[in-house]
């Protein structure tokens, strides 16, 4: 099977529990409309941005070793209870959205995504 888009992945780790009550032959005749029509999370900000409130993701700007800062910046999505929680899940990417957009994959898939 081929790899989904990121914000097609994101789009579907949204829609899980009601794709779950869906009948089969239903989620077959709408899935190539969802997938073209998935907003830009990976690259939109007014399509995640509300996404780190309603979930409680945090996100950070971590500096790597190198030099000036910008070619080595790392930014870090974390979950709001990440400092509590046993398994520390986070993702990373020099682009904010999409470490965000990795993280609310990760989640959905552990069954994690509250909200």
């Amino acid at each position: 099977m081929d790899e989904k888009p990121l914000h097609v992945r994101v789009a579907y780790a949204l829609m899980g529990p009601v794709l779950l009550a869906l009948p089969e032959h239903l989620i077959e005749a709408w899935r190539a409309e969802f997938e073209r029509n998935a907003p830009a999370y990976d690259t939109d900000w007014s399509a995640t941005g509300p996404l780190l409130e309603k979930y409680g993701i945090q996100l950070s700007r971590a500096v790597t070793a190198s030099e000036p800062p910008m070619p080595g910046t790392v930014w870090m999505a974390v979950p709001w209870d990440y400092h509590a929680s046993k398994d520390k899940m986070f993702r990373g990417d020099t682009s904010p959205l999409v470490a965000v957009c990795e993280l609310i994959v990760a989640l959905a898939a552990r069954g994690k995504l509250d909200g």
